[in-house]
């Protein structure tokens, strides 16, 4: 069984004094969808956002979510499952999650997120390892206020500058100019 959108766990069914448990099964291999650095949770894919998210209790999130499908569409097939969720500590599954993490390499899964700016119209993939946006969009439009701001703190040429820098910063070309 897998997971719902990520791959770094598998749901399983266990046995404890009788009572069938559905767990997530923490997967040791190449991941796409979890980054770890330096043995510390670094991001992971969500799905439903589009985009990677730096808080470790979305992935608390996703896999609960996940099990709570699949034990209701146990149920709904006539099989009930207790869920061993990661929310509740008394499972262990946080704890196990945790030395998970600990003891995954960095080699292959770990990309720096957010080197460009996003914006809230820029369409993100997941190989875009965005994990912030903007709430506004970029598009062309009156700017009077900036205009008139400038206009009284700077001269034409000073005002040049800080307009170039800033579209170097927003175009992605302030990584190259020296």
């Amino acid at each position: 069984m897998k997971g719902g959108f990520v791959d770094f766990y598998k749901i399983r069914i266990k046995e404890t004094k009788g009572v069938p448990q559905a767990y997530p099964d923490w997967i040791v291999d190449g991941v796409d969808d979890l980054m770890v650095r330096g043995g510390s949770f670094y991001a992971v894919w969500d799905e439903s956002l589009g985009m990677w998210s730096t808080d470790e209790f979305n992935v608390r999130r996703l896999v609960d979510a996940d099990i709570h499908d699949f034990v209701e569409s146990a149920k709904q097939k006539g099989t009930v499952f207790e869920p061993l969720f990661t929310r509740n500590f008394s499972t262990g599954t946080w704890e196990r999650f945790n030395k998970y993490i600990r003891n995954l390499p960095d080699s292959g899964n770990y990309y720096p997120l957010d080197e460009t700016i996003t914006f809230a119209n820029t369409e993100v993939k997941k190989k875009d390892y965005v994990s912030k946006r903007l709430p506004y969009s970029l598009e062309a439009g009156k700017t009077e206020a900036w205009d008139e701001l400038l206009g009284v703190l700077y001269s034409a040429d000073e005002r040049d500058k800080i307009e170039w820098a800033i579209g170097a910063i927003v175009s992605g070309d302030s990584r190259w100019i020296q």
